[in-house]
């Protein structure tokens, strides 16, 4: 990507908005995307492996709710998959000059705790599938196409047609690499991100409520039909 951005006149992809950084811009978009497709996979192998083996029924069947079992499962491999970002982002203060005072610090823990929350319903959907249908799940696939080439990863989103600019706003990952991007490259802080926020905060507000509806009629209807741990 280097030898790419020596290529390409920066003016010429929009990037005005981050300080026309090419290789800065592409660092914090291929971190977090892969960050999130990473979780997301992790939890529907997680999801299909108890079903495998057989505990996945054992656990349903327990006292434990629903909400406190799905959301366990899933934060796990998003919070290790946050500290591992953390890190990277120390190497990109290090390589790149990312601006890491505290003030950034904590305007970016809040905007990967939105996302991560809009991702761990994303997640926690995905896995109704996989229970409801016993196959693998093709959604991941088509999310994880969907965010590597709408929300921005590579190149701004100022580059596609309208149309596909309209479908991007609907990716929580847009507003994170949006945010992500003003923190490290210009030096936001919460107050002048209050609208990636807030429309994260309303992904949150909207999607979790929606997964674990969708998970438990998928659970109780599972469990009507008996087939909880087949696959």
């Amino acid at each position: 990507m280097y030898y790419v951005s020596k290529t390409i006149n920066v003016g010429s992809i929009r990037i005005k908005d981050y300080n026309e950084k090419y290789i800065p811009f592409f660092f914090i978009g291929i971190v977090l995307t892969g960050y999130f497709l990473s979780a997301l996979q992790k939890f529907s192998l997680k999801i299909k492996r108890e079903q495998i083996i057989g505990t996945f029924e054992a656990v349903i069947s327990t006292p434990i709710s629903n909400f406190s079992f799905i959301s366990g499962l899933a934060i796990w491999d998003f919070l290790w998959g946050g500290i591992q970002v953390f890190v990277y982002f120390l190497l990109g203060a290090f390589f790149f000059n990312f601006q890491f005072g505290i003030v950034h610090f904590m305007s970016f823990a809040l905007v990967l705790t939105l996302g991560m929350i809009s991702f761990i319903s994303f997640a926690i959907i995905s896995a109704s599938f996989s229970i409801y249908f016993k196959k693998t799940d093709p959604f991941n696939l088509l999310f994880a196409a969907a965010m590597s080439s709408l929300s921005g990863a590579y190149f701004p989103i100022t580059l596609l047609p309208d149309y596909l600019q309209r479908m991007a706003k609907f990716i929580p990952l847009t507003y994170v690499l949006d945010a992500s991007r003003l923190i490290f490259l210009k030096g936001y802080h919460v107050n002048l991100l209050k609208n990636q926020i807030v429309t994260l905060l309303a992904f949150c507000i909207i999607l979790f409520p929606f997964s674990i509806a969708i998970f438990n009629l998928v659970i109780k209807q599972a469990m009507r039909d008996g087939t909880l741990s087949q696959y």
